[in-house]
């Protein structure tokens, strides 16, 4: 059905099949706002947790230009040639605590892309896009992750 309505889209001719489909998940990006950069991101707690969590400076400064890459690669090879990827499917954890501003941050990101490749893009929402750093549920703890004192709220 998602195929379908894609390639019948108003105005534009059907695609051919068969359809190029660009996949792109898990950019989690951080929350300028709060308390995101954890201060348990050290070689130490990754042992603990038996996995590698990303250093601060990925999450916190290249997250966004990483995404803006990605896309990039879909849409066009390295001698700025258009690749031919016909959709772009998001496959969630775009934020990395569900906050505001990083919902916006992606989306912003996805929609400039949309507007200026023309490729549509379909987001669906991962466990980080809605609980805070994927599992939090309580409300106290996920406002404490997403609100620094002093900076406007930053909802969830």
């Amino acid at each position: 059905m998602l195929l379908a309505s894609c390639a019948l889209e108003a105005g534009k001719p059907a695609k051919p099949f068969p359809v190029k489909i660009g996949l792109l998940a898990d950019s989690q990006i951080t929350s300028q706002n709060g308390f995101s950069d954890f201060h348990f991101r050290s070689k130490s707690a990754d042992k603990m947790v038996e996995v590698s969590i990303r250093p601060p400076a990925l999450e916190r400064v290249l997250a966004k230009e990483m995404l803006q890459t990605a896309l990039n690669k879909l849409t066009r090879d390295s001698h700025g040639k258009t690749r031919g990827v016909d959709i772009i499917l998001y496959l969630g954890d775009a934020a990395n605590s569900g906050g505001a501003d990083e919902i916006e941050a992606v989306l912003d990101i996805l929609a400039k892309h949309r507007e200026q490749s023309g490729i549509p893009v379909f987001i669906i929402i991962g466990n980080h896009d809605y609980l805070g750093a994927g599992n939090i549920t309580s409300p106290g703890i996920r406002f404490a992750m997403l609100n620094q004192m002093g900076r406007p709220d930053n909802p969830a």
